[in-house]
């Protein structure tokens, strides 16, 4: 009886974190390449495949970061009317691109209100 109680014990802690991992990997993307276009020209970022969740401000963070970074490197300064496109995946495999504003507020609102110029690839 012990042993029957340990097991099933187990198995409902090991489907609890399943379940949990699950959660936890909603929102989150692996963004495969960035661009970006600005009146001085463009540019491509050297990301190889990073993980991040798109739909939180930290992830947010860390992609503007890197665009930034970018910037600075390629000698381009950012305006509100560049555009940043960002190819992604999410956890099913399927592949989209947003087009969002080189504008750190602007950036982040769409990406958190939904980006309206989603494509599906």
């Amino acid at each position: 009886m012990r042993k029957t109680f340990i097991m099933i014990f187990l198995l409902i802690t090991i489907f609890a974190s399943l379940a949990i991992a699950r959660y936890d990997l909603d929102g989150t993307v692996t963004v495969t390449q960035v661009y970006v276009h600005t009146a001085g020209g463009d540019y491509k970022l050297d990301i190889s495949e990073i993980c991040l969740n798109l739909f939180s401000r930290i992830g947010i963070e860390v992609l503007w970061k890197e665009v930034c970074l970018g910037a600075e490197k390629y000698g381009c300064v950012l305006c509100p009317f560049d555009k940043v496109i960002v190819f992604f995946k999410d956890e099913t495999g399927l592949e989209s691109a947003a087009v969002v504003a080189a504008d750190k507020d602007r950036f982040a609102q769409e990406f958190l209100n939904g980006v309206p110029t989603y494509l599906t690839l």
